[in-house]
């Protein structure tokens, strides 16, 4: 009788739970979705999408479009090469970027595109032209890179930012190479600050939230969650706390974080403060267990790794500006300079906002960047330009030069 009597009390504060769950799922559920066309409209008016066909931006026509040229080229670059390079080149006075949507969104898409080989192809092409006095031929080459990298940094996802950022730390590396190999080229100096002289607008990284917007949007629109499913998860304890997770919620959801987080950066240009704002949002999503929020909690590890690797990069542009700089300064004064040769933010950490470290090393110098982890390793023994701990490039010099 006992047993009856607890089973009986069981089921029943099982189904009332249920019946309070539904209630309040259904409720939260309506009041989502009242709020969802305000939150669509907000998120237009910063520039993010609310569904995956406004993603792509730019132009679709091909003649303006450099994506189906990189392709192309891709396909050719053991077979055909002095093709390949040229149509890199066309590829880069293009004024836009825009892959197959769909395509694009294949794990394999980037390995295809083979983007990096393009980059490295050019780079070599461009060392041979400065090894055979083409100093002309060498500086407009690099440039192509610079272009491509640029290019294909606007296509909204975040994998297409991480393959720039990672096309254009080969590019430094090899500026940085140029530099020691051929230390009197005067036609090479002026391409390296050139070619470093702008920064890299930290909206790249707003333009990469758009993708993960947009899939979170999608899978709002086609996922059916009613109070049922929600009652079930509370039974999951990887879910737990829930919040309405019908479509509306799961698509509000990305949108308001994303939202939030564009505001919060701005147009800031200060890195420190731009990855110091993207871990705090990336800890708050990280933390958020709702179903709703699982668009944030997938992105928030990769946006922490994009803001790294281009704060380095940027570090990387610094140093390279500095080290030109110190290579002109001898060919005026027969010696490297004792201090920096510039001053302001281009020679400013922007892991410290400290000045960058600059010292002469025998006949020699050395200039570096203490690197994503703040701590000072004291530069790299290797001549070049090194992203490593730190961020530095060194030049031991020699009677010669």
């Amino acid at each position: 009788m006992k047993r009856k009597f607890l089973l009986i009390a069981v089921i029943g504060t099982l189904l009332l739970g249920s019946v309070t769950v539904m209630y309040s799922a259904t409720g939260d559920s309506c009041s989502d979705a009242a709020n969802l066309q305000a939150e669509r409209k907000e998120a237009r008016r910063v520039g993010l999408p609310t569904t995956m066909d406004e993603v792509v931006v730019g132009s679709i026509d091909d003649s303006r479009n450099a994506a189906p040229l990189i392709v192309e080229a891709a396909s050719l670059l053991e077979s055909e090469p002095a093709i390949a390079l040229d149509k890199l080149t066309q590829a880069s006075r293009m004024p836009s970027c825009d892959f197959d949507w769909k395509k694009a969104q294949k794990p394999d898409f980037w390995k295809h595109i083979r983007f990096q080989d393009c980059i490295h192809a050019l780079l070599a092409s461009a060392t041979k032209k400065f090894e055979g006095g083409d100093s002309g031929g060498g500086r407009r080459t690099l440039l192509v890179a610079h272009n491509l990298i640029n290019l294909v940094s606007t296509y909204p996802t975040q994998e297409a930012l991480k393959q720039s950022v990672l096309a254009e730390r080969a590019l430094y590396g090899r500026m940085g190479g140029l530099m020691v190999e051929s230390p009197k080229d005067m036609l090479l100096l002026p391409a390296v600050q050139a070619e470093t002289i702008t920064p890299r607008s930290t909206k790249v990284i707003l333009n990469a939230l758009r993708d993960f917007v947009a899939a979170g949007n999608e899978s709002g629109r086609s996922k059916s969650a009613g109070p049922v499913q929600a009652f079930a998860t509370m039974f999951n304890k990887r879910t737990y706390p829930l919040d309405p997770w019908g479509p509306a919620s799961v698509e509000a959801t990305p949108l308001a974080g994303a939202r939030d987080l564009m505001q919060a950066l701005d147009e800031d240009s200060d890195w420190i403060r731009v990855r110091s704002t993207i871990d705090k949002f990336a800890d708050k999503w990280m933390a958020d267990k709702r179903q709703s929020a699982y668009t944030l909690r997938q992105a928030a590890p990769s946006l922490q790794v994009l803001a790294r690797l281009l704060a380095e990069n940027e570090a990387a542009r610094r140093v390279l500006f500095v080290a030109a700089a110190a290579f002109r300064y001898k060919a005026d004064n027969q010696q490297f300079p004792k201090e920096s040769p510039v001053i302001g933010t281009t020679s400013s950490d922007p892991f410290t906002s400290e000045p960058l470290h600059y010292q002469q090393v025998g006949l020699g110098f050395e200039v570096h960047s203490v690197g994503a982890d703040g701590l000072d390793s004291g530069g790299s023994v290797r001549e070049g330009m090194t992203i490593d701990r730190d961020v530095s490039f060194y030049f031991k010099g020699d009677a010669k030069t």
